[in-house]
């Protein structure tokens, strides 16, 4: 009975400190291969070799399972590559975990990966910017690759793309176009400034 008590307990342990355990995940996407494409480009997919430059950055996004929101984390955030690198359009992450109670090996999670230029226009300071003050700004290099599925695989043995980025697609960072609404509002502003002058 002492025998069964213990091993309960033992159990119990086990299934706590997995409880507890957070999702491992490789953060890069350089060196992923299987799964296709899996860069970051600049206007459109396929477009050029892919961004370069240590101004732009990469972000994880993680639907938290519990609030059921799209959750950055800070903690990922890594910078693309240099101009002469050899691996355009990819960045150099590293690994991660995500917090608590997000997943396990084979329980799969959406995730999202962000881009941008965080100098926002200029301005740069040391970690300064983000991707929603990018999108905000609207005249800067901003992304995002879109909800894909991660699954951390336990495979016996081990494999190296256990914890990559294998569902990534490739996705296109870009400055939007001023909206058609907003140049014709600017036209139609420039003949009745003209007509006035008249």
């Amino acid at each position: 009975m002492k025998k069964l008590a213990t091993l309960i307990t033992l159990m119990a342990g086990v299934g706590f400190a997995f409880g507890q355990a957070g999702t491992t995940l490789n953060f890069n996407n350089n060196g992923v291969a299987v799964g296709g494409d899996h860069k970051v480009y600049f206007d459109s997919v396929g477009n050029q070799p892919g961004v370069v430059g240590q101004n732009f950055q990469a972000e994880l996004y993680y639907v938290d399972p519990v609030t059921s929101s799209l959750t950055p984390w800070a903690a990922s955030i890594s910078k693309f590559r240099v101009t002469s690198t050899a691996s355009p359009g990819t960045w150099s992450g590293k690994t991660v975990t995500l917090p608590p109670g997000n997943g396990l090996p084979s329980s799969p999670i959406q995730v999202d990966v962000v881009a941008w230029d965080s100098t926002l226009g200029g301005t740069v300071a040391a970690g300064v910017g983000t991707w929603d003050q990018a999108k905000a700004l609207g005249n800067v290099y901003h992304g995002e690759s879109g909800l894909f599925t991660y699954l951390w695989a336990n495979t016996m043995p081990a494999a190296t793309t256990d914890t990559q980025l294998v569902t990534m697609p490739a996705f296109a960072i870009t400055v939007p176009e001023p909206s058609a609404i907003a140049l014709s509002v600017i036209g139609v502003a420039g003949l009745l400034f003209l007509r006035r002058r008249k």
